[in-house]
């Protein structure tokens, strides 16, 4: 039974980490630390966690924790896995995982120097139906170049009825537009996908409320080495969603998938081919995730996603940053 310490309890650890851990067989919630001392002993009873703490040092220091999932904002979480690592635990750390790569890169150093485990909580890299799609873009069966559409809404504008998550989402907003924290996962995609190194990127922000500190929605155009294109969209904020699609458009037919609904579909002249998974989208991503973190912990190996991957998706969201900040196209250097 591996004994996992959680740092930082907001929403994505309250509603998935937490969970996750509860339904795995291999893992233990040994203690828990976070500033909120409501959702502390909140958090310490529903679980049944022994150890429950506001000081994250002290969770740290305890030898009955194995490893550890940090959960905390990015400006806050390269000083939390690098004291982590140093005092011997392995990490799997929520995204976007530092503010700068340069931050990025000292916490890998910090992995590489202690001999620990670093692994990404970009947790929709695990999902099957984004992996069949790669099968198929990758297998050629669509040909190219491709054309890749994204579209995803999220954080839904309700101020009234959860003002904790309008506060929340504004002081997320105050250090970036939403493709500098939701981009990680769209840009993981991606490269996912196709594997192909960007070249080029150009992106717009829209406020669709004067009082927002930063964009709420964003265009992103990024052209790939090799002459595949993506459109990319992300938006916070609104009352209302569009649906959520992904495409991969190429000459020979078009791969999609919509992970909400569980499905991959394939469309070429030969036919419709269609994968479908019929578990639910954020538990199973989050469990396989889980699974996967607790075996690198007890046996080593590759860390999937690392760190690496981790700063692929920086760089794209650096230069969505910059672009809309200089208002031109950004070139990715080698």
């Amino acid at each position: 039974m591996i004994r996992i310490g959680v740092i930082g309890c907001g929403d994505i650890a309250v509603t998935a980490h937490f969970p996750a851990l509860a339904r795995c067989r291999r893992a233990q919630i040994a203690a828990i630390s976070t500033r909120r001392k409501d959702r502390l002993e909140e958090l310490r009873e529903q679980y049944q966690v022994p150890f429950a703490t506001t000081d994250y040092q002290e969770l740290l220091d305890r030898e009955d924790v194995d490893a550890v999932i940090v959960a905390t904002p990015p400006w806050v979480t390269p000083q939390v896995v690098i004291q982590a690592l140093e005092k011997g635990k392995d990490v799997l750390c929520e995204k976007p995982v530092a503010m700068t790569i340069e931050e990025a890169r000292r916490m890998q150093d910090t992995a590489d120097r202690t001999g620990r485990r670093l692994m990404v909580g970009m947790t929709y890299h695990h999902d099957p139906i984004l992996h069949r799609m790669k099968e198929w873009v990758r297998g050629g069966r669509i040909g190219s170049p491709v054309l890749y559409r994204v579209a995803v809404y999220d954080e839904r504008w309700d101020p009234e009825e959860n003002p904790e998550h309008y506060r929340r989402i504004l002081e997320t907003m105050e250090h970036g537009s939403p493709s500098v924290h939701e981009g990680s996962h769209i840009f993981d995609w991606l490269h996912v996908v196709g594997g192909a190194q960007p070249k080029s990127l150009t992106s717009y922000g829209f406020r669709s409320r004067p009082e927002f500190p930063a964009s709420n929605y964003d265009i992103t155009i990024l052209d790939y080495e090799g002459g595949d294109r993506a459109k990319i969209e992300i938006g916070w904020f609104f009352t209302c969603f569009p649906e959520f699609d992904f495409e991969a458009v190429g000459p020979f037919g078009i791969a999609s998938m919509n992970s909400h609904k569980r499905y991959a579909r394939l469309q070429t002249g030969e036919g419709t081919e269609e994968y479908v998974d019929a578990a639910g989208w954020w538990e199973h991503c989050f469990d396989l995730q889980t699974s996967r973190f607790i075996d690198l912990v007890e046996h080593g190996g590759r860390c999937e996603p690392c760190i690496e991957d981790a700063i692929y998706t920086m760089r794209a969201t650096d230069a969505v940053r910059m672009s809309m900040e200089q208002g031109k196209t950004i070139y990715f250097e080698d």
